[in-house]
């Protein structure tokens, strides 16, 4: 399972200093919405409130507003963009890169187009689609699947009788090579030229089925 995959590529995308530094320093997203959401500090969040926070974290990544939401949840969307003032600009720049040229690109080529949007009192037609496509679709579109490929490959050159049970969004469930994983860097570097500088987390988990598993390893 990639560790944040989505927070992170938002970052990477938008440049946003702010997710850089929570990354880099080992920052907990989770427990960092908990702490707007509920007003307290990190040291007095629970693991409950932590867990109902996860829900949250990304909205604001997709466009949601929190609106109709309790004021205590709605509180992390009103701040959003000032804790991430990278990303709320670049939301403004998919919004008039859409308007403008009815399409939107990604630095894999991946492109989205939207050719009824169009600018209203209240903002822009689509646009939770404008905000949530390229960050998904490079997340697990385009950056997971590199790292499968290159798990097939080795799986071919080493032989190995390990077996591919599935994908789930940014869950890989297989017999892996935390290597292919952690590849990601190097492989959008060789397949688009990207210089893929986020730093890629992960967290590997064994068991026999999906809900009984335990970490063996993450970073």
């Amino acid at each position: 399972d990639y560790a944040q995959l989505e927070y992170r590529v938002a970052g990477f995308l938008s440049k946003d200093k702010h997710v850089y530094d929570n990354v880099e320093s080992g920052v907990d997203v989770h427990n960092l919405t908990a702490t707007i959401i509920t007003g307290k500090e990190k040291e007095e969040i629970t693991s409950e409130e932590r867990q109902d926070a996860k829900a949250h974290t990304f909205a604001p990544l997709y466009g949601a507003t929190g609106m109709g939401l309790p004021e205590h949840i709605h509180r992390y969307y009103y701040q959003f963009t000032d804790v991430y003032p990278g990303i709320g600009e670049w939301h403004l720049r998919l919004a008039q890169e859409a308007l403008k040229y009815k399409v939107i690109s990604l630095p894999s080529g991946r492109e989205y187009r939207f050719p009824y949007v169009k600018r209203t009192a209240r903002g822009i037609t689509h646009g939770t689609s404008v905000k949530n496509y390229p960050v998904q679709g490079f997340a697990t579109a385009d950056l997971l699947p590199s790292a499968l490929v290159l798990t097939f490959e080795e799986f071919k050159k080493k032989k190995l009788k390990s077996l591919l049970c599935n994908t789930v969004h940014d869950s890989i469930v297989i017999e892996t090579l935390k290597e292919c994983m952690l590849s990601i860097p190097q492989q959008a570097k060789r397949r688009w030229g990207i210089n893929y500088d986020m730093p890629v987390g992960i967290e590997l988990k064994i068991g026999s089925n999906w809900l009984d598993t335990k970490e063996i390893f993450s970073n």
